[in-house]
């Protein structure tokens, strides 16, 4: 052992500086080592995502102290990382040492509206699902997103919107209406029907399908329908059995009277008078009228028998020549008489005055022309002063199922059917011979000239009338 220690402190004695120097460059080396850990630079790539959806990154690469934190390097590089509207991929108080790359991307802002809700949100997920899930949204099976839930969370999304989409099935009944049949009975008359079979309905259950969006029916659709009941046809037996049956049929029937024109050379010229009023005569027509199940359906003449012969209207028309007016003849002038030569007279006796001249004898006046005969001004109430007089040839009609001419239907004793190219519709004529005041209201083929056709009632009125030459009176 002592030996082990004399060498030891031989070799000290020869090579203590050697060993002095070996520790020196030891100590220096490891100075060295640590100044550089402290003082030397890496290089960092920095992406700024604007998250805008169109590829808008910008990359740079930054060489930093070793040392440094990140939060510093970026803001010295003028990166928005304090904010609030961006995220940075890395803590700010991380080494540059520690990092190869940062991530530097703008937050996405919207509405994110569910349940009837609206809700703000500032994320930085990845896509819509990303953020539902952030914001512990469940969906259902049915529900829909919109955008969808793969859609990339950007800035330009404004708002996010979840329906509570629902299905549900529903059942209903619903009748099935019967069918109506119908068949031919000869046995049965015609125009009458029989109910063989009651129609009854059926009845089929319907499926529908509905679908409700945030509590609301938005779709109905049927899936299915199954007949429970089937329905049972109506049958109808409808008769075409025909019975006919021929009848004989009596009515009388209006014979108009003829008028006659004859001249009276006593009557002066322009005057007509009435010498023998004519009168409708009558006339008996026996008639077969075949009645199919009741109704007619044809009308034959089996004889006419004349029972009172019509009375022929006689007209005496005036043919005297007025006789023209004397003319008058004038009086002579008298001329007057000349004074006669006298002795003078004493002044208190005077001249004696000389006779008048006979005075002409006056000829007879001329008899007054006679005035053409005027109507009366009034009859019953009726203003005639200013009506305007003629003859009607009247005839008489009833109703055919139709309106009037102008549109209204016709009304006895208001309602007359005259030629409008002299009487329009709405002139109004008097006719003494009823009293009263009739419209023109309606026209007819055969209604020209002074024909006027009269509205009655019935079938027997209008026969009895027939046809006749009247007095009437246009009121102005």
């Amino acid at each position: 052992m002592k030996g082990s220690n004399y060498l030891m402190s031989e070799f000290m004695s020869s090579h203590w500086k050697k060993i002095v120097g070996m520790v020196f460059l030891i100590v220096l080396t490891v100075a060295m080592g640590i100044a550089c850990a402290f003082t030397m630079t890496k290089n960092i790539e920095v992406l700024l995502d604007e998250n805008t959806g169109n590829g808008s990154v910008q990359t740079q690469t930054l060489a930093s102290q070793r040392q440094s934190q990140i939060g510093e390097v970026l803001k010295q590089k003028g990166y928005p990382v304090d904010t609030g509207e961006y995220t940075v991929s890395v803590p700010l108080d991380t080494k540059v040492k520690d990092v190869d790359n940062v991530t530097i991307k703008k937050n996405a802002k919207g509405t994110l509206n569910v349940d009837g809700n609206g809700h703000t949100y500032d994320s930085t997920a990845d896509t819509v699902g990303d953020l539902l899930k952030d914001q512990n949204i469940t969906l259902g099976a049915s529900d829909v997103v919109v955008p969808s839930a793969d859609t990339p969370l950007t800035t330009e999304v404004k708002e996010i919107k979840i329906v509570r989409r629902e299905e549900k099935e529903e059942s209903r009944m619903e009748a099935i209406p019967f069918e109506v049949k119908q068949t031919v009975n000869p046995e049965l008359e015609d125009g009458k029907q029989n109910i063989v079979t009651a129609g009854v309905n059926g009845s089929k259950k319907i499926t529908d399908k509905l679908i409700y969006e945030d509590g609301i029916l938005v779709s109905r659709e049927t899936v299915s329908a199954q007949t429970v009941l089937e329905p049972v046809t109506e049958v109808i037996e409808v008769g075409s059995k025909v019975t006919t049956e021929v009848k004989q049929e009596t009515r009388e029937e209006s014979i108009a009277f003829t008028s006659q024109k004859v001249e009276n050379p006593e009557l002066e010229q322009g005057k007509t008078n009435v010498k023998t009023a004519g009168v409708n005569g009558t006339a008996r027509i026996t008639e077969n009228v075949t009645y199919e199940n009741g109704k007619e359906t044809a009308r034959s003449v089996v004889s006419k028998e004349t029972i009172k012969e019509p009375v022929t209207e006689v007209v005496e028309v005036g043919t005297k020549a007025a006789e023209p007016a004397p003319t008058p003849t004038p009086s002579p002038t008298p001329e007057p008489t000349p004074e006669a030569t006298q002795p003078e007279a004493p002044a208190e006796q005077p001249a004696p005055a000389p006779e008048p001249a006979p005075a002409p004898t006056p000829e007879p006046a001329p008899a007054p022309e006679p005035e053409p005969e005027q109507p009366a001004e009034e009859s019953n109430g009726i203003d005639l002063s200013n009506a305007t007089h003629f003859t009607a040839n009247c005839t008489a009609y009833v109703a055919t199922g139709n309106a009037t001419a102008s549109g209204a239907w016709p009304t006895s004793g208001h309602t007359i059917a005259a030629d409008l190219t002299n009487y329009p519709i709405g002139t109004r004529i008097y006719i003494p011979y009823f009293d009263t005041v009739f419209t023109v209201e309606d026209s007819g083929g055969a209604v020209k000239g002074n024909v006027i056709d009269i509205f009655f009632d019935s079938y027997a009125e209008a026969i009895s009338f027939g046809r006749r030459n009247l007095d009437a009176y246009v009121l102005n």
